[in-house]
């Protein structure tokens, strides 16, 4: 008999990592902020990710974006977005300054800042004007508020907090994933398609 290709991509997928038996919790973080979803959520995506990393972009544009848009209203899906900013990197660390900053907007201004940082990453890659980017998709009243938290000690504390949390979870590269679906958690490094997860997300959420 044969089995549809895309069959195949999904088991080499499940046995290419490890099931951890239990989550763990993790001890520093964000942990009741979805950039996508509610913390009741019956399942829980955690994306490690760096806004200057070209592998990150195309992952958040063409997985994280349509999973966020496909389950993150109904619920279904919590995504948690850390910033794990490369120091190879040179504008990274503001990149995050941004995002961070963006989420004590509100959830959908921190998803216009996460999308508006991956579109224009070529850009303000080469000149570093980040807020340009970021400034087209908020409001002026949003943007005044924006600049205001970026001044704020807390914001570099929660990066480097989200920093120590990659150590503490062994994240060694960008883009990686925990997926936590009924109680177990499974560690995917680098790019996954949208199409291959949400039928894994399917398959383990029945």
């Amino acid at each position: 008999m044969n089995l549809p290709a895309r069959f195949w991509i999904l088991i080499l997928f499940l046995w290419s990592t490890a099931w951890t038996v239990e989550a763990q919790t993790p001890s520093v973080g964000p942990k009741d902020l979805c950039l996508s979803g509610q913390p009741s959520a019956p399942i829980r995506v955690d994306v490690f990710s760096d806004f200057q990393c070209p592998s990150c972009r195309g992952f958040y544009l063409e997985t994280i974006k349509p999973l966020i848009k496909d389950y993150g209203k109904e619920n279904k899906v919590c995504v948690r977005y850390f910033d794990f900013p490369l120091k190879m990197h040179k504008f990274a660390f503001e990149a995050s300054r941004y995002s961070v900053a963006a989420r004590r907007l509100g959830q959908d201004p921190w998803q216009k800042v996460c999308e508006a940082l991956y579109e224009h990453q070529a850009k303000w890659t080469e000149d570093g004007k980040i807020e340009a980017a970021v400034a087209d998709v908020l409001s002026a009243e949003e943007m005044s508020r924006l600049k205001k938290i970026l001044k704020e000690p807390s914001i570099d504390q929660m990066i480097n907090q989200e920093l120590a949390l990659a150590t503490e979870r062994q994240v060694t590269m960008t883009p990686t994933l925990f997926l936590l679906v009924n109680g177990r958690e499974k560690k995917v490094n680098g790019k996954i398609s949208y199409p291959i997860l949400k039928e894994y997300l399917e398959r383990m959420s029945k």
